[in-house]
């Protein structure tokens, strides 16, 4: 008898079963878990080994122009400067820990050479994965039509526990490039409860959207709160969630 919230989308999904779902069961838009996506793929595609750099890119002018673009709109940043080398390893962290808009689109350049050819991957990705009610037209989730339902993404959140460079970046949770650029966890939320962040993010379109995972005993949980109203009014349903 777990509290889930009446408003949104909840999904509980232990190591073992199917997921306990509440609220709507649609497809809804997913903000920042679309980078989840993104970095899942992105491995599939050319998978790294755990701790490794990877290949590496020089920072032009176009990378620091879409920064300010992204940066006056109001999107998460990660400040890049021009002529630095950034790793395949510092993308990924700063994608999933960092939630950097610019950082995913030069990961999807980096990998897949543009825009399509990542969108193309990931629709092979998702269903072979069986994540069949998720869409992704971005690598960010700042667009709209990115969807997903709190079962998907429970799973998408238990196939990143499961991967290993993926399990590492959430347990060491890095907050500095190789470059030396610090950036601040995104990903994190309520931890004094326990938890382990593997998205937090907000859009008008999405609302408030966390997904993260709580060890229980020889298990581990994984919550996902999909549209809520709040950042408090997450925090309030994960502590009901977790502490009852």
């Amino acid at each position: 008898a777990v509290p889930l919230p009446v408003g949104g989308s909840t999904a509980l999904l232990a190591e073992s079963g199917t997921p306990v779902l509440a609220g709507g069961t649609n497809p809804r838009p997913i903000a920042g878990v679309a980078k989840l996506v993104l970095v899942s793929v992105a491995l599939a595609a050319d998978p790294l080994g755990v701790g490794a750099p990877g290949p590496a890119i020089t920072i032009d002018q176009a990378a620091i122009s879409r920064y300010r673009e992204l940066d006056e709109a109001g999107a998460r940043t990660i400040e890049v400067v021009f002529g630095q080398t950034w790793t395949r390893r510092d993308l990924i962290a700063a994608t999933l820990l960092g939630s950097g808009n610019n950082t995913a689109e030069l990961l999807i350049d980096s990998v897949f050479n543009d825009l399509d050819g990542y969108l193309a991957a990931a629709r092979t990705w998702l269903d072979e994965q069986g994540l069949t009610s998720t869409t992704v037209v971005d690598g960010t989730g700042l667009d709209p039509d990115s969807l997903s339902t709190a079962s998907d993404v429970a799973r998408l959140g238990r196939l990143a526990l499961e991967n290993p460079v993926l399990a590492e970046l959430l347990a060491t949770r890095p907050t500095e490039t190789s470059a030396g650029t610090a950036f601040v966890d995104q990903s994190t939320f309520v931890a004094e409860l326990g938890t382990i962040g593997l998205s937090r993010s907000y859009t008008d379109a999405a609302g408030v959207c966390v997904l993260l995972a709580v060890p229980v005993g020889d298990e581990t949980v994984v919550i996902v709160l999909l549209g809520q109203p709040g950042y408090a009014a997450a925090e309030d349903a994960t502590a009901a969630i977790v502490v009852g």
